[in-house]
């Protein structure tokens, strides 16, 4: 019994190594053993291993003061890789994710979603083309990761609910069947959170301006969850009682104003509408500027009630960083209790955050499969 505990101690130890290694490389084994709480024999031996098995490597030496230089370590990112991918209503985003949580590639492939075998079965083809064209060998490949629009019930292992595409508990099993390997699916909006996630930062509120608005909460670097799976659901907090219609069926939710489908009929007209905003146009700056207003009521009381800094991401994210000044100032109306709005930034994946965070959240999920 005692062999097997030892085993698994050792394995949990690796297992943590991994992890703290993937949010700072370059570590050196008495950083490791400091930050873990781990005694250096038990790190020596875990980092030994592991860089016998070829899932660590030495990336450099630290300055010398006085004895032998510290050696740097960080993960071998060719031992495992994991796909990430992001099921919208009128197409499907691959990513490939090395074991260090950076993307190597992506793949944007038109097939619109329904809940039926074909669309299943064309998945399912589309990855192995996918993976073949990327001359990823299945034995690298540690998961999957799935980004979904919907309440995604983990312990019942289904969709509970999806708004967007009308679904209601539909059994996950559909994608298991589909996709043969290791397999995590997710709410999108906590996918592109996982992007976020680094040692800087261990607490935040993501809000995810997409087709659809949605958010994540992060406490100490994990997602919360809730007790129905729907945490961070801003998208439909009310705005504006009895206001516009929303697609679940109340009316004033806050994605009926903050969905890009209210500053251009179809979100690749993005690129239009900001380059008609950028000569002036009335119309265009009046939308923009009820957009910014709406937006910075949403923001502050996300605030109020969390209190935590705000990650601003999705599609909308690209175009809003070069108005964040601006935004901060419609904020500052709402908001009476900061002297400074420096709780709002923006993203730093801003493109294929859905796909990229599936793929991130997979190798959180069976990253530690390298260490069997």
């Amino acid at each position: 019994m005692s062999s097997i505990n030892t085993g698994t101690l050792k394995q949990q130890n690796q297992s943590k190594i991994l992890q703290l290694l993937r949010l700072h490389p370059g570590l050196t084994k008495q950083d490791i053993a400091s930050t873990l709480s781990l005694s250096m024999p038990t790190v020596l031996q875990s980092i030994n291993e592991l860089l016998d098995k070829e899932i660590l490597e030495i990336c450099g030496t630290n300055e010398s003061t006085g004895g032998r230089k510290a050696q740097r370590i960080q993960l071998n990112k060719d031992c495992g890789f994991t796909v990430g991918i992001n099921i919208a209503q009128h197409h499907v985003r691959f990513a490939i994710i090395d074991f260090t949580n950076t993307p190597i590639c992506t793949y944007r492939l038109p097939l619109c979603f329904c809940d039926e075998p074909t669309f299943y079965e064309k998945l399912s083809s589309a990855l192995s083309t996918f993976l073949e064209n990327e001359k990823l060998l299945s034995s690298k490949i540690l998961g999957i990761g799935i980004s979904f629009p919907g309440i995604i019930d983990s312990e019942k292992n289904m969709i509970t609910r999806s708004h967007v595409f009308q679904l209601e508990n539909i059994s996950l099993d559909r994608f298991q069947n589909a996709i043969s390997y290791p397999l995590i699916v997710a709410n999108d909006a906590n996918c592109c959170s996982s992007t976020e996630l680094n040692l800087d930062r261990e607490n935040y509120f993501y809000l995810a301006l997409n087709e659809t608005v949605g958010g994540a909460l992060i406490r100490n670097r994990s997602i919360i969850m809730g007790n129905k799976f729907q945490t961070g659901e801003a998208g439909h907090m009310i705005l504006v009682p009895k206001g516009l219609a929303c697609y679940c069926g109340k009316n004033g939710c806050a994605d009926a104003y903050l969905s890009p489908k209210v500053l251009c009929n179809d979100i690749n007209d993005l690129d239009n509408f900001f380059a008609t905003l950028q000569t002036k146009n009335p119309s265009a700056i009046q939308a923009f500027d009820t957009y910014l207003d709406y937006l910075a009521l949403l923001i502050s009381n996300i605030r109020m009630l969390l209190d935590t800094h705000i990650i601003i991401g999705g599609d909308m994210a690209f175009y809003l960083e070069y108005y964040l000044d601006q935004l901060k100032e419609y904020i500052k109306k709402y908001d009476y209790f900061a002297r400074d709005i420096d709780y709002v930034s923006i993203c730093r994946q801003k493109k294929s955050a859905r796909a990229i965070g599936a793929g991130i959240l997979a190798l959180e999920k069976f990253g530690s499969s390298v260490l069997l």
